[in-house]
């Protein structure tokens, strides 16, 4: 009964290990998935400006 109790305590504890680098690689998904978004909307707002700068450009032609 001893053996299989450290063996279950092993196993829990390598469980534990598991699910902690999984909530460190979500963490780290969410921070790239904030960075894009970010990035995403820096290139949103340039492309807006990029499309007002061509329509001011067509017009003068």
């Amino acid at each position: 009964m001893v053996g299989c109790k450290s063996c279950l305590t092993a196993q829990h504890k390598r469980l534990q290990e598991i699910a902690h680098g999984q909530e460190r690689y979500i963490e780290e998904l969410q921070d790239q998935l904030e960075s894009t978004k970010e990035e995403l909307r820096k290139v949103s707002k340039e492309l807006a400006s990029l499309k007002l700068d061509v329509r001011a450009t067509l017009e003068t032609i």
